[in-house]
């Protein structure tokens, strides 16, 4: 009755969200992409743990949760229908709305003596990240291992987030030319740099991110009118499927610890498995047994955070580099450490249904999570009135990558994400925008020939 219990609750969420959604045919709209989120990082867990309680199998933190999974799973339900709720009523507001989002006026500065500069800056950022992390060596002697963290001469881990700002810069640039450009080709520099990118992702363990990339690729796939070739669009869903299988060698490579893997002990059955073991056993994304684990133990064995997790926003983005005696903001780390006894400095991500509980228990939960749902409806809404579909479907993509964030890791670490990729769609977009303007002038201007002239009497 108990597995029967945890199956229903892991279906729950996902069905409100995708039976609450509506497509209007201009991209997957915001619950249907928190639906596809809840399938893959709640819904498939909650089936292996339905099994894991009634054959005994691991799981994390299975000494904490093996009894009170529905708890964690009825704290998702009710956050999916309170998300909902706010989604509902600010669509609802926002249909008496007239109002079109009207393109931004010509900027003072041409987009192209400042693009092409940044463009350059962020590779070197990335290219600086990649040295100073030790993966050259990697390469050099193809063995591979998982490094996360730059240790300097004392010991101290470093994320190294100024440097990594060109990576998160360079997937902006590439999404861009992806969606607009007429002649997309693998082996542009864009497209060189994402290959870079992505094999800094692996190297630094950092599945998450690769992930977030098909995630955003599928986002743009959806929408109508910006491929016009068959042949070009599977050769970009092969990518996207290529990135999925790739994601896979990374849970290897991470699983390795400091002993690494040579290239020829990377195997794609092997890879595939161990990515399955991590996903069903540890406590990763929207795990119910670790939420259950925060509200079961937070306000009764532990004390509520009362918003000192969120409030890391405001001194996150300084450098420890410049102020090495920063105190750790990520809710991760507590959670692991003091809620479940990891001795992990990594830490476990409470997904943003966690955090609202850490911070100010079912309280939070009932606010926060109809603010997030008001927020995802305003967004859907100015994708809907942009003057520019196309270049509107490419900001929503990262708007809605933000919230997957959200929901899978925690709030400061999914709010700077967002800020690095506003200042960098802020800093693009105007060159993409004066490219599509000179390619639809060039579409609609006729010259005057012979053979459409209107001829005059003497002529």
């Amino acid at each position: 009755m108990y597995s029967l219990l945890i199956i229903l609750l892991g279906i729950a969420p996902a069905f409100l969200l995708f039976a609450s959604s509506r497509s209007a045919g201009i991209g997957p709209p915001p619950l249907k992409v928190m639906g596809w989120t809840v399938v893959l990082g709640y819904t498939l867990k909650s089936f292996y743990l339905s099994a894991a309680v009634v054959y005994d199998l691991p799981f994390r933190p299975d000494w904490l949760a093996f009894d009170i999974v529905h708890l964690g799973q009825f704290a998702v339900t009710i956050a999916i229908l309170c998300l909902i709720a706010g989604y509902a009523f600010a669509s609802e507001r926002l249909k008496e709305s007239t109002f079109m989002v009207r393109p931004p006026g010509r900027p003072m500065i041409s987009p192209k003596l400042y693009y092409y500069p940044i463009l350059a800056i962020s590779f070197g950022l990335l290219v600086a990240f990649f040295v100073k992390m030790g993966f050259v060596e990697q390469i050099m002697s193809l063995r591979f291992f998982s490094k996360k963290f730059f240790i300097d001469e004392f010991g101290n881990r470093n994320s190294l987030g100024m440097l990594s700002i060109g990576g998160d810069f360079i997937l902006v640039f590439f999404v861009y030319y992806f969606a607009l450009t007429k002649k997309f080709s693998f082996f542009s520099v864009y497209s060189l740099m994402l290959y870079f990118l992505i094999i800094t992702h692996i190297l630094g363990s950092k599945r998450n991110a690769v992930l977030m990339i098909v995630i955003l690729m599928i986002i743009v796939l959806s929408t109508k009118g910006i491929h016009k070739s068959i042949f070009k669009k599977l050769g970009r869903i092969a990518v996207v499927c290529g990135l999925l299988i790739i994601i896979t060698f990374a849970s290897q490579i991470r699983s390795s610890g400091q002993d690494g893997n040579s290239l020829g002990q990377l195997n794609i059955g092997k890879a595939v498995g161990i990515t399955l073991i991590h996903a069903f056993e540890g406590a990763y994304f929207m795990d119910p047994a670790k939420t259950a684990v925060i509200v079961d133990r937070v306000g009764d064995d532990v004390d509520y955070l009362y918003g000192s997790s969120i409030a890391g926003l405001f001194i996150a983005p300084v450098p420890r580099l410049i102020w090495p005696e920063k105190p750790i903001v990520r809710a991760g780390p507590f959670v692991a450490q003091e809620l479940m006894n990891f001795q992990s400095t990594a830490g476990v991500p409470p997904g943003v249904v966690g955090e609202l509980y850490l911070n100010f228990g079912w309280f939070g939960i009932l606010i926060g999570m109809p603010l997030i749902g008001m927020l995802m409806a305003y967004l859907w809404h100015l994708h809907k009135r942009s003057d520019n579909r196309d270049l509107s479907i490419i900001r929503y993509a990262f708007y809605m990558i933000s919230f997957v964030y959200l929901f899978t890791v925690e709030f400061t670490a999914a709010s700077i994400i967002a800020i690095k990729f506003i200042i960098a769609m802020r800093l693009i977009e105007p060159y993409w925008r004066q490219q599509l303007r000179k390619q639809s002038r060039s579409t609609t201007f006729r010259p005057r020939t012979p053979a459409n002239a209107i001829l005059q009497p003497g002529e």
